[in-house]
């Protein structure tokens, strides 16, 4: 008799199986696949439990117990990498452009999705990017869900 294969979320992490270290692993385990696939529009929850093995109501466990979602991390992280982008040379690159190189398959998305975590638009922060030399961690231009959650905090 063979014993069932281990899943990837049973594997290498401190807490063993159950217990809120094992969601804890599990969120750095999705969050790190989700920064590999930034790019890929069509890469969705569904592969990345496949990916993970784990169900799907475990992985949104794992993130509700951060404060998170899977969608809304995956945002932010798309978000940052579009305003790494601004930032760098050749500054002529099209906004749309480096929205479809970051997985937003939508550029009227894209653009609501940037003003509402920025409170400006993505060429507004470029410009200010190129002016002041912001990153995009700077405090100035902190996503406003950020600060909500510091406030609250």
């Amino acid at each position: 008799m063979h014993a069932a294969p281990a899943t990837l979320a049973d594997r290498s992490h401190p807490a063993g199986r159950g217990g809120h270290g094992r969601l804890d692993w599990l969120y750095a385990q999705a969050c790190l696949q989700l920064q590999r696939h930034l790019a890929d529009s069509s890469y969705d929850v569904t592969r990345l439990v496949g990916e993970l093995r784990v169900s799907r109501p475990t992985l949104y466990r794992a993130f509700v117990r951060q404060g998170d979602t899977v969608a809304g991390f995956l945002r932010r992280a798309r978000l940052a990498r579009v305003c790494e982008l601004l930032a760098q040379p050749p500054f002529r690159t099209p906004i749309e452009t480096l929205a479809y190189q970051c997985g937003f398959e939508d550029v009227r998305t894209f653009n609501r999705c940037f003003r509402k975590a920025f409170g400006l638009s993505a060429g507004a922060w470029r410009t200010h990017a190129l002016a002041r030399q912001l990153s995009p961690t700077d405090t100035r231009l902190r996503s406003r869900s950020s600060a909500a959650t510091a406030a609250s905090a």
